[in-house]
């Protein structure tokens, strides 16, 4: 069953390494979603839940900006059908996020998802950025183009807090 929820961010301009930060509504405005979900990050401002990942692919996946109204947004290498999928648990198991937006760094305290990163997937074209604070402080978890990984092993499991897709 598909359920869309809006958050509301807005993002600005911020000096870090020249990568902007999005500054998240007020906590009320969190997205939280059930264990097993899956929410495609359409954009800053709208989330779409699904009750599997398998139905949330099929739904999304072939969405560009033609097939939707969205905020602009900047996406790796200015396709917006390349994302990057979070998961809670390793072997991309339980909850899972997709993203698209590239160029600010979003926190993952907005989705419910603040240290409860244990594997990924990055189908972009771009490298991407996990850091273990929000508005990416503390250390970095630089991931490749085309790249994924079953389980992040031991030293960042559980401790992502924000991502940067580096367009």
């Amino acid at each position: 069953m598909k359920r869309t929820i809006v958050v509301v961010v807005v993002a600005v301009s911020v000096a870090m390494s020249s990568m902007a930060v999005a500054e998240a509504a007020p906590e009320a405005d969190v997205v939280k979603f059930p264990t097993g979900q899956a929410c495609a990050v359409l954009s800053l401002a709208e989330t779409v839940c699904f009750d599997s990942e398998a139905e949330m692919e099929a739904a999304t996946s072939s969405l560009t900006d033609d097939t939707l109204v969205t905020t602009s947004s900047t996406y790796c290498a200015g396709r917006s059908d390349l994302w990057l999928y979070l998961y809670e648990h390793s072997n991309y198991g339980g909850r899972t996020l997709k993203f698209r937006d590239a160029d600010l760094w979003q926190n993952l305290t907005w989705w419910d998802f603040n240290d409860q990163m244990s594997s990924y997937k990055n189908n972009t074209l771009c490298t991407v950025y996990i850091a273990e604070h929000i508005d990416g402080g503390g250390s970095w978890l630089i991931v490749s183009a085309l790249s994924s990984s079953s389980w992040v092993g031991s030293t960042w499991d559980n401790r992502a807090s924000s991502f940067y897709i580096d367009a």
